[in-house]
């Protein structure tokens, strides 16, 4: 996580007090499944999805990619392994709040803009994505 931000210019002691404030552990969010993706041994990438069948939404709270793996497909067949799993269980849509710098990538992927989130820590107002699986929104 801290190299992926620092690769796209975030002041590194924002990145550093973002980590350490941050409520992330290696078994996730309660309610959420984690994906690994490794390559020779070393984990490379991985995301999170929060599983909520009771609204009707699976919630990417997280998707991570090393920089030195970035743009080899890694982040795409852990996003397209979550949106599997949503469909999966018969969920209509997967929502996320999304960096700026992955709008692009998101969109390539079939996400499109819906609402904008709240303002954080990193002084910008990050949107909130979504892809409608099964022709439902």
């Amino acid at each position: 996580m801290l190299a992926a931000k620092a690769h796209w210019g975030y002041d590194p002691a924002w990145v550093r007090a973002w980590v350490d404030g941050g409520a992330f552990s290696p078994g996730g969010a309660p309610g959420a499944e984690v994906l690994v993706a490794e390559q020779s041994s070393e984990v490379v990438g991985w995301a999170q999805l929060v599983l909520r069948p009771a609204d009707g939404v699976g919630w990417l709270e997280d998707l991570w990619i090393a920089p030195a793996a970035m743009h080899a497909g890694i982040g795409t067949a852990l996003f397209r392994r979550c949106v599997r799993r949503c469909r999966e269980l018969g969920l209509p849509c997967l929502e996320w709040e999304a960096d700026p710098h992955s709008v692009a990538f998101y969109e390539r992927l079939g996400g499109r803009h819906v609402r904008d989130g709240a303002t954080d820590v990193w002084g910008r107002t990050p949107p909130i994505m979504r892809l409608d699986l099964h022709g439902r929104s």
